[in-house]
């Protein structure tokens, strides 16, 4: 029977493997959300920016109000698009681990291919000297005595 020496490590590195996968599906979602959070914010700025605009009076105040309401939303988005930006570089930097746990995993991937392939070899080998050995007592038997 066929027992791959570095199984555990090989079986951990997958793990490892399974581990950045997730966390990189979990940053994703964040980054998703935090774009989704940022176009909020944007269309909601549009739209506050147009209806004033439709406005035909106002008054000091409220322009104040409004002004100050829009400097607030301009806070936020540019708060939204650092907010995206680092979740991007942490994006990056997952997706570097994820290619080098990979990379770790198919190497150990194509030692166990190897020693698998030497392994059938060798039993093949056994198998066929087997056979032989049989083949022979068989003949041996089957012949008459001199």
């Amino acid at each position: 029977m066929f027992r791959f020496k570095l199984q555990r490590l090989l079986d951990l590195r997958r793990q490892v493997r399974e581990r950045v996968e997730a966390e990189l599906a979990s940053i994703r979602k964040r980054l998703e959300q935090a774009k989704g959070d940022l176009e909020v914010l944007v269309d909601l700025r549009r739209a506050s920016v147009e209806t004033f605009r439709e406005r035909k009076t106002f008054t000091v105040e409220e322009l104040k109000l409004f002004n100050h309401y829009v400097d607030g939303l301009a806070l936020r988005i540019r708060d939204g698009k650092e907010t995206a930006a680092a979740i991007e570089n942490e994006l990056k930097n997952k997706i570097s681990k994820l290619l080098e746990a990979r990379k770790k995993e198919q190497v150990l991937e194509r030692l166990r291919e190897k020693e698998f392939g030497r392994y059938r070899k060798a039993m093949a080998g056994k198998e066929t000297a087997f056979l032989d050995e049989v083949a022979l007592r068989r003949f041996l038997d089957v012949q008459p005595p001199e």
